[in-house]
């Protein structure tokens, strides 16, 4: 297996932690972002869009992290693809759109009030606080993919803001107790700041 994409992304991150939990091999290319590689032809080849991951598996190329990570599981559970989608439609869009402007935004750039998007992403959050009521994983009593895709935000998201409702504040300790999370996820994204 090769992965293709820089460590400082989100969505690279949700691969390499389920890699790591897995332990599976692979090889790791680092692309995108201020490494480039992804306008080259060996990229091109791969996908029709300029981004990262890409996952190469035998004869299998997948680019879309949420895909590659139901690849990785053989099959993901109905609950816990519901919070993957989730977190496709709305809890990363909000993430994003804070974390841009907070971050990757010069402040004498900024044009966003910054409390409304902090205000959308907590909107966001409330669901998985409701799930978390009920399993002790957003997919159920295991861990599994829903939480990867969800939780590869929220070291960067509680830097930003306070997402934290008790059940969200759990599991949040839950994913830190995780080797891979704290290897992966739980890193510098200096490299990102306006």
């Amino acid at each position: 297996m090769i992965l293709w994409g820089r460590p400082s992304s989100v969505n690279v991150q949700k691969v390499l932690w389920a890699l790591s939990e897995s332990a599976v091999p692979f090889d790791h290319h680092i692309v995108g972002g201020k490494y480039g590689g992804t306008d080259t032809a060996t990229f091109k080849v791969m996908t029709p869009v300029p981004r990262v991951p890409v996952l190469q598996d035998g004869d299998l190329t997948l680019w879309e992290s949420h895909a590659i990570l139901r690849h990785l599981a053989g099959g993901v559970p109905p609950l816990a693809d519901q919070w993957m989608e989730y977190t496709t439609s709305t809890l990363q869009p909000a993430f994003l759109q804070m974390f841009y402007e907070l971050v990757r935004t010069a402040p004498a750039d900024r044009t966003k009030d910054a409390e409304a998007l902090k205000a959308t992403f907590l909107a966001a959050v409330a669901p998985l606080e409701w799930q978390l009521r009920k399993t002790q994983w957003l997919g159920g009593d295991s861990f599994g993919m829903a939480d990867i895709a969800a939780g590869a935000m929220m070291v960067r998201a509680c830097d930003l803001c306070d997402p934290l409702s008790p059940q969200v504040a759990r599991w949040y300790e839950q994913l830190q107790t995780r080797p891979a999370y704290r290897a992966v996820v739980m890193t510098s994204y200096e490299e990102l700041r306006a």
